[in-house]
């Protein structure tokens, strides 16, 4: 399913790639199923990293007024299924950190930066390449697309 929110069309974290468009997370050149509500949350907690994303939040964007179901179970469920799939942990978050009884908040540190440009198109302004990415150690992406590419907090190893 196609996103159709604040996020770049390609976003690159530690060692996955998410196409918003298609809907698709990758592991190196392997997708990953993952189902809708998974991706659901993953998509809203890229669209507000490093900040708390309250349950509430979730549980307006998982399912609409008038749903009836046990939503704190769900939303567990959902975001277990999301941590599964990128081998991640509650006790030791990597990437998605739970703040009890409150929300959930993505760690991993953003930089954004334009996809580089095809030869003979004008060069991306230096001011929107952060210093600690280059070119050069950027990985390949999509020409023309905007994307964005995570960095490890400080104290974690980096998978690039």
């Amino acid at each position: 399913m196609e996103h159709t929110g604040l996020l770049p069309r390609l976003i690159q974290f530690a060692e996955f790639k998410l196409d918003t468009r298609a809907g698709e997370l990758r592991n190196g050149e392997l997708v990953l199923q993952l189902s809708q509500q998974p991706l659901q949350i993953l998509y809203l907690l890229l669209e507000h990293p490093g900040e708390l994303v309250a349950r509430e939040e979730v549980r307006t964007k998982l399912w609409p007024d008038g749903t009836f179901l046990d939503f704190e179970d769900g939303i567990n469920h959902a975001v277990r299924r999301l941590r599964d799939a990128l081998g991640d942990s509650a006790e030791t978050p990597r990437f998605i950190q739970t703040v009890p009884r409150r929300g959930y908040r993505f760690i991993y540190s953003i930089d954004r930066v334009e996809a580089l440009p095809e030869p003979g198109v004008s060069q991306v302004p230096a001011a929107l390449v952060s210093p600690e990415v280059s070119r050069a150690s950027a990985p390949p992406l999509v020409s023309g697309a905007a994307a964005l590419i995570f960095h490890p907090p400080a104290g974690h190893a980096s998978c690039f």
